[in-house]
């Protein structure tokens, strides 16, 4: 995966930062889902690499990158410090952005909080959280439980995760995003 791609970690204040780098081009950031890593643009990223400098990074709490604790440090708004420490340390004033899922909404609130930065932005499979909340029904919680479940406070996620990560896995990932599209679309 990702042949002829450079591997680099950044040390930040905030933890490690890793990230996979090929190209010359206008810079272009890839950034993952949950609960995927940068793995998940492996076939497209050398694609694009041809035409624009491709940045991969693991967010905050994934893959190899820094994992810190609390709640606090995985807002979208601390996770996109990260992005801007990946440019910083490039030399890079601005650049486009696709995000997928988590990785969406990290780059909409760098678009919002710095728009300087941000050439142009790509947001996909991103259900807005507004959306989600004024239309909450208990078929949606039951599919959608782990965000609520995670973001209470630090160590309860942790801790409870901790005894049985691959059941979690298993149980927040198996179907949410398609029970939540059945909701949404009956709804409409």
């Amino acid at each position: 995966m990702f042949s002829g791609f450079e591997r680099k970690l950044l040390i930040s204040d905030k933890g490690e930062i890793f990230f996979v780098e090929k190209g010359e081009g206008i810079p272009l950031i890839l950034l993952h889902g949950f609960p995927q890593t940068h793995a998940m643009w492996s076939e497209v990223a050398p694609l694009l690499s041809k035409k624009y400098r491709v940045i991969c990074p693991d967010l905050r709490g994934y893959g190899k990158s820094g994992k810190p604790l609390g709640y606090e440090n995985y807002t979208f708004r601390n996770m996109a410090t990260d992005l801007i420490a990946i440019l910083h340390s490039l030399d890079i004033k601005k650049a486009h952005f696709i995000g997928h899922d988590r990785g969406a909404r990290v780059v909409y609130r760098l678009a919002i909080d710095h728009p300087e930065l941000v050439s142009s932005a790509m947001l996909m499979d991103i259900v807005p959280t507004h959306k989600v909340f004024s239309e909450l029904s208990a078929a949606l919680a039951f599919s959608y439980y782990h965000w609520f479940f995670l973001s209470q406070p630090h160590p309860v996620p942790e801790t409870l995760i901790g005894k049985v990560p691959d059941h979690f896995i298993i149980v927040a990932c198996k179907g949410g995003a398609v029970q939540a599209k059945v909701h949404f679309q009956k709804n409409k």
